[in-house]
């Protein structure tokens, strides 16, 4: 049990890391030829 609360921040940050990125990646999506991808990412 100790082992998962440990584990848990590191975990919240990774996630948060890639929730970054992605949101990085999807503001570069802004030609016309991007918005497909960016309705995808949006569901």
């Amino acid at each position: 049990e100790n082992y998962m609360i440990v584990n848990m921040p590191v975990r919240k940050q990774d996630a948060y890391r890639a929730l970054e990125l992605l949101e990085e990646y999807y503001n570069r999506l802004d030609s016309p030829e991007d918005k497909p991808l960016k309705n995808a990412i949006d569901r």
